[in-house]
């Protein structure tokens, strides 16, 4: 089955240090990041952003998603049971709207980083193109967000390796290159899924990714996701065994010069200016994140669905406030929900010199998705032809760096409006 799976990645190397802790005994983790897909399909979802698993499987627990099923063999195979895979899937989140509040959420690993961390997040990322035609926009779009994600990473933890997982949805195709350039550019190992199952027979390349290229594949593709995970874990499992030596190895991947010019072109990552250490941070997941304040209204934080939480109003004229804090450059991410059904829109006011402007929650596409307005205080206009990029808007283009304003979000219609996250610097 997995007999063309691309294992000649020199960066592959890069896993050997994990696979000697594990047969060392030592404790290991994985991080995963990704979203509906990763965190297990269109199952039944609990809190925990895992489903249950057919009987089949024999290990009478939660088992849905590829990393619980990458966990579960990497205790089997190597008898340590120390060994944990972390599933820190969001639904609907591309990498746009992990990059807006990524310097938080790794502020747990700086004590005790992981082994190594893995990006899933190319059905996601594809979602903001349309397979025809080709857009090169926003190629290029996906390619920086992408990048940007790394090298946050790279920053926060510069000696954890990172493993790119690329994926066979509908639209995969036309942008998994962007993901592969970004791979290469930074010498990363990767698992090129598509090719796992090339030659084999039509009933078993069904399996691969359910016919028609849906976004959220069914339990026998999780199950080969992690299986060709496996696959290239044990080719770094036999190197290692063969006399690969750790210590070289592991000089290696932490001395391996990082690049400092970005792959994509300045003008294009430019957009996205991400808050390193953010001065104000909301967010629906975290409680102990900053609260906004309801001015009037309906709005309130709960989960409308299982695992995801929000500010949600569905009342015409609700307002909630959030203090944001600015510093020399001023800037702010706004993530909410985007739907084909049942949302509508809000009206966003940065109070004193700050302008206005508006979020519409609903699109044509199929499926739910995080979005991440993207705001920022410049003096030229690098957003062109970007639509989730605001630079110079009129909304920021009075904000006085180093101030602090209130932003005002009202709902606009007697229909769902869904905040997720607000990030400021």
């Amino acid at each position: 089955m997995f007999k063309l799976l691309n294992v000649s990645n020199p960066s592959n190397d890069k896993l050997v240090p994990l696979m000697a802790k594990i047969a060392a005994g030592l404790s290991t983790s994985i991080v995963v990041y990704g979203g509906l897909e990763t965190a297990g399909n269109m199952n039944k979802v609990n809190f925990n952003l895992r489903c249950d698993a057919p009987r089949r499987d024999g290990f009478g627990q939660f088992l849905c998603g590829w990393p619980e099923r990458l966990q579960q063999w990497l205790r089997v195979a190597s008898g340590n049971t120390d060994s944990r895979v972390e599933n820190r899937a969001v639904s609907g989140t591309t990498s746009s709207t992990f990059i807006s509040g990524l310097s938080m959420i790794l502020q747990q690993d700086l004590e005790s980083p992981p082994d190594l961390i893995i990006l899933d997040t190319l059905v996601n990322d594809a979602s903001f193109g349309d397979p025809k035609p080709f857009e090169q926009d926003t190629y290029e779009m996906i390619k920086a967000t992408f990048e940007t994600f790394v090298r946050i990473l790279h920053i926060f933890l510069p000696q954890v390796p990172v493993l790119i997982l690329v994926t066979k949805c509908g639209r995969c195709g036309i942008y998994a290159r962007a993901h592969y350039e970004v791979a290469n550019y930074y010498h990363m190992p990767f698992v090129n899924y598509p090719d796992a199952g090339s030659g084999s027979r039509e009933g078993a390349r069904n399996f691969v990714w359910r016919p028609g290229g849906e976004n959220h594949p069914g339990p026998e593709t999780h199950q080969l996701i992690a299986d060709a995970m496996a696959f290239v874990l044990c080719q770094a499992w036999r190197k290692y065994k063969a006399g690969a030596s750790y210590k070289h190895i592991h000089n290696e991947v932490v001395n391996q010069p990082f690049p400092l010019i970005t792959l994509s072109r300045p003008e294009v990552i430019g957009r996205y200016h991400v808050c390193l250490q953010p001065l104000s941070f909301y967010s629906a997941r975290q409680n102990w994140s900053m609260q906004p304040q309801r001015l009037g209204g309906d709005w309130s934080l709960y989960d409308d669905r299982p695992g995801k939480p929000g500010w949600i109003s569905l009342k015409k004229g609700s307002e909630m406030d959030f203090e944001v804090s600015f510093g020399e450059q001023p800037q702010i991410a706004i993530t909410y929900l985007r739907s084909y059904n049942g949302t509508g829109a809000a009206r966003i006011k940065l109070s004193g010199p700050g302008g206005q402007g508006g979020l519409d929650c609903k699109w044509d596409f199929h499926f739910l998705e995080s979005y991440t307005l993207w705001l920022r205080r410049v003096q030229d206009n690098l957003a062109s032809g970007f639509s989730n990029t605001g630079a110079s808007s009129g909304m920021m283009s009075n904000v006085k760096p180093n101030s602090t304003l209130n932003l005002t979000v009202t709902n606009t219609g007697d229909v769902k409006v869904k905040l997720l996250k607000v990030v400021s610097c």
